[in-house]
């Protein structure tokens, strides 16, 4: 299991909104940046977030991956 810094997480994103298997995580200084399974039903370890697929074993791997891109910019 992975260890998130939820600290990390709060300090990024302000609010959540989930609708199916899609997480929308919003920022008031950025874009909407949504996290959804890359592949649904297979076994890829990859999430879809925002329109790049990265390499990602769980949700919490994801997050961190759109806290990066939003602070990129």
């Amino acid at each position: 299991m992975e260890r998130v810094s939820l600290e990390k997480v709060r300090a990024v994103f302000t609010d959540y909104e989930c609708e199916g298997l899609q997480i929308r995580c919003k920022t008031p200084w950025a874009e909407t940046i949504g996290i959804k399974p890359g592949d649904f039903g297979a076994d890829t370890n990859r999430w879809l977030v925002g329109d790049e697929e990265v390499p990602a074993a769980t949700l919490e791997a994801a997050l961190i991956v759109a806290c990066e891109m939003v602070n990129r910019g």
